[in-house]
């Protein structure tokens, strides 16, 4: 069977008629840090990505942490989340009224044993994915995308308007330029986003990346 996978991670905001998205308090990057890595994984060279998906309270504390993709041991997975829960805090999302207001996210930990290495980003800028992006690229898209060029890793970065299309796409050194071109037009074709708004509640442009795993 055909498969891809996507490693994706963003900020999401609940709620249509909402004025301001949530924002990180202080750098995201240091939720979690290279002194969190358990010595054994290191050792064994136990690493990988980790998508987490939470709740954030009206109060600004994330509750709720799952992990959503993990090619990390489980353990991994879980100390993410329960870093991420005791470390990270924001400013709320607020409704039109300016009421505090619950909110969801998602954050991406890449774990890299043999730097003794983490790193926690969030991605698509605070925009919101219209649906889930796991419907963006199929199983059936695998052929129209490699050309049998075989199994392939493209890392993307895109704009992202504020009518919530693609406005740009381009991709990191070393991504098969096929591929990755392909990659981009399905993504231009198909993914939708909400796009984060500011403080008197206009829509914002944003910028993106993505990871998509190209397997057979």
């Amino acid at each position: 069977m055909r498969k891809f996978l996507l490693s994706a991670v963003l900020v999401m905001l609940a709620g249509c008629g909402s004025a301001q998205a949530q924002r990180a308090i202080g750098p995201v990057s240091a939720w979690i840090t290279s002194a969190d890595y358990p010595a054994d994984d290191v050792a064994k060279g136990q690493g990988g990505v980790v998508t987490l998906r939470f709740q954030i309270a009206a109060s600004g504390r994330v509750e709720s942490c799952k992990p959503l993709y993990a090619t990390t041991p489980a353990s991994i997975a879980r100390l993410s989340c329960q870093l991420v829960e005791q470390r990270a805090r924001y400013l709320p999302a607020h409704n039109s009224a300016g009421v505090p207001v619950a909110s969801e996210g998602e954050l991406m930990a890449r774990w890299d044993a043999q730097n003794h290495a983490v790193l926690l980003k969030s991605q698509f800028g605070g925009a919101m994915p219209v649906g889930s992006p796991g419907s963006w690229m199929t199983d059936d898209d695998y052929r129209l995308v490699t050309q049998g060029r075989g199994d392939s890793d493209v890392e993307l970065v895109f704009g992202i308007g504020t009518e919530g299309r693609l406005t740009s796409c381009a991709f990191a050194p070393g991504s098969n330029a096929h591929t990755a071109t392909r990659t981009c037009q399905l993504l231009a074709q198909r993914a939708r986003f909400r796009p984060p708004v500011g403080e008197r509640g206009e829509p914002l442009a944003s910028q993106g990346s993505i990871t998509m795993h190209w397997r057979h």
